[in-house]
């Protein structure tokens, strides 16, 4: 039979980490480090945030941007009638983008809000914008162009002579 010894009692103490346990926390590191560098990189390629605009200036932002030969008649009458109607909902929290064109019309709730002249200047507009998205002329650039100018200034003017209500 094997003899029995006891365990010995050693003066060096036990390692903190074994090598495999030190290899991972290196590599956690590196890995830790890499991403917080690549999530300030992102940050600062953002650079600083834009100043808060007004619905107005936003709107006028989206107009300018509108590449007519990316767009055709029907495609660019969408999107002039969705930059109206976005700028109605952030000036007005008016629904107007959720409807259609009938029901935009027919209602009468929000536009007692709204100067009788912008009221008919609006409904013209977004009338003549639904016979471009309806039955769009493609051969009518000019026409197309003007769409765009009429936009602005049926906006500015809307904005102008109607504002925002101050909250009690």
């Amino acid at each position: 039979m094997p003899e029995l010894n006891d365990i010995i009692e050693t003066q060096h103490s036990a390692p903190l980490f074994l090598w495999w346990q030190w290899v991972l926390l290196a590599l956690s590191a590196c890995i830790l480090i890499f991403i917080l560098s690549a999530l300030l990189k992102r940050k600062q390629k953002q650079g600083p945030p834009p100043l808060s605009l007004n619905p107005l200036q936003i709107a006028q932002q989206q107009l300018r941007s509108i590449n007519l030969d990316d767009l055709d008649s029907n495609r660019l009458a969408i999107h002039l009638s969705l930059i109206v109607r976005q700028y109605l909902q952030r000036q007005y929290s008016d629904n107007a983008l959720f409807q259609t064109d009938e029901e935009f019309h027919a209602r009468s709730d929000h536009f007692e809000r709204l100067t009788p002249n912008t009221q008919t200047l609006l409904k013209d507009y977004l009338t003549k914008v639904a016979q471009h998205k309806y039955a769009p002329n493609p051969n009518h650039p000019a026409a197309l162009e003007t769409l765009i100018t009429h936009a602005s200034e049926v906006l500015s003017k809307v904005d102008t002579e109607n504002p925002i209500p101050a909250l009690p």
